[in-house]
């Protein structure tokens, strides 16, 4: 399905291949003819596509059939026509077009103030959802949501490393402002893990294989380095991102750094699975 909205202009190419696609038994969808300029802006004395939007457009869903394919009208009045979405749902259910993670209100019906974002990494998917900015809203004030999913996951809430669950179908509460962020994953993530060298000098340089146990094909780990009295040393510390298996961390221990027992925490963000390793450096 090929959805244009308010696509006033297209160039002859662009135009062709839309009509190669509904001959081949596409649907195209437009809420005004398309095509009326070419790509410059010009306005041309027939629209690029009036051979399948024949006849002007209203209120109502007008279809029509070319090749084994179908143009549909979707148009309002004021082009804010709310029924167009129950429009837009009924011609998608008849396309075979299916939304592959649909969020529902708890009675079932669709939560239609709700923006779905999906990603693809390896064999791991990240959902994103976030409510609809209401300016008047009350900051606290959360919607309770459902998100049906196609199959069984091992749900991972990415923004507290939390596992919500092997499940199927999940109950979330969205607020008002800031997006839920999940990773899914079809077979339970195994924490990271982290090799090195147990002891070190202040001016050697200690080096730390850092595993990611993620189906994920980027990885990422984020890497704590903690010094002897508990802080955490930000010059030290960073995100390592693993491109396959086993990423290295390199360790230039500065002549003032403090001696003692340091440790090493690498948590993985998609999952919120932690490994820790322990240095102990020594002047």
């Amino acid at each position: 399905m090929l959805i244009l909205p308010h696509t006033i202009a297209l160039g002859l190419n662009e135009a062709a291949e839309i009509r190669g696609f509904v001959e081949r038994g596409g649907v195209v969808i437009a809420d005004t003819e398309p095509g009326q300029f070419d790509e410059h802006g010009r306005r041309l004395t027939k629209p690029a596509l009036s051979d399948l939007f024949a006849g002007p457009a209203n209120r109502s869903a007008i279809s029509f059939t070319f090749g084994k394919g179908k143009a549909i009208y979707l148009a309002s009045a004021n082009g804010h026509d709310r029924q167009n979405t129950q429009r837009l749902s009924q011609i998608l259910d008849n396309a075979g077009v299916k939304q592959p993670f649909p969020v529902l209100r708890i009675d079932g019906r669709p939560a239609n103030d709700v923006e779905t974002c999906i990603f693809g990494n390896g064999e791991l998917t990240i959902v994103a959802l976030q409510r609809d900015y209401l300016p008047s809203s009350n900051l606290d004030a959360r919607e309770p949501v459902v998100l049906a999913l196609p199959r069984m996951f091992s749900v991972y809430d990415v923004r507290t490393g939390q596992l919500l669950g092997n499940t199927d179908r999940l109950e979330l509460e969205l607020g008002p402002v800031e997006p839920v962020l999940l990773s899914l994953s079809e077979k339970p993530i195994a924490p990271p893990s982290i090799t090195g060298p147990r002891r070190a000098h202040l001016g050697e340089i200690a080096e730390f294989q850092v595993r990611s146990n993620s189906p994920a094909e980027r990885g990422v780990i984020h890497l704590d380095v903690i010094d002897p009295e508990g802080g955490t040393i930000t010059h030290y510390s960073e995100n390592l991102l693993v491109n396959g298996a086993v990423t290295t961390k390199v360790l230039p221990l500065a002549l003032n750094d403090k001696t003692g027992l340091w440790r090493l925490r690498a948590a993985d963000l998609p999952s919120g699975g932690t490994a820790t390793a322990e240095l102990q450096v020594d002047p």
